[in-house]
């Protein structure tokens, strides 16, 4: 499972054209990046995930403060949804 992850953030990277770290064109013109950690990275891959399979904004919202600890998604969710949408 880390191997796939790892593919996925690669993958990630390249499309957002950068290898090191996976990140999406800001919603909210924004510059700063999105996933600035391991753990914001983890995030954002999960989210994308529900979001690509049709899960809710507030599902996401759900999971990742239920299962990752997330004080405040909405900065990463505003960004995933954005680009899904």
């Amino acid at each position: 499972m880390r191997a796939e992850l790892e593919l996925l953030t690669e993958d990630l990277g390249e499309l957002a054209g950068t290898a090191e770290q996976p990140q999406l064109p800001p919603a909210t013109g924004s510059a700063e990046p999105i996933a600035r950690n391991p753990q914001e990275r983890r995030a954002l891959l999960i989210a994308l995930n529900m979001a690509g399979n049709g899960a809710s904004r507030a599902e996401a919202a759900h999971y990742l403060v239920e299962h990752l600890d997330m004080k405040d998604p909405e900065r990463l969710l505003d960004a995933v949804y954005g680009y899904v949408s």
